[in-house]
């Protein structure tokens, strides 16, 4: 079964979050400005779903960190032998 949380190695997971963490500060500008002025009044939604991309990109990040350290350590280990 495929894992959702599983990091692909060809991916650079440091961007993706990087992408989706603007894109949610853009909602929340958008969401802010929402309350105060009627120029970007309903903009902020198109911005929504990028909140739960975010949280999952994290995750992934981690376990891309996780993967890449333990990499790391292995090489390093092969090299030491």
């Amino acid at each position: 079964m495929f894992n959702v949380f599983e990091p692909v190695e060809t991916i650079n997971y440091n961007f993706v979050s990087g992408v989706y963490a603007a894109c949610t500060a853009l909602f929340l500008i958008l969401l802010a400005g929402h309350h105060y002025t009627d120029a970007v009044e309903g903009f902020y939604i198109v911005f929504a779903p990028f909140i739960p991309c975010l949280l999952w990109s994290l995750v992934v990040r981690q376990n891309w960190l996780k993967k890449e350290a333990a990499i790391a350590i292995d090489k390093d280990a092969k090299k030491n032998d």
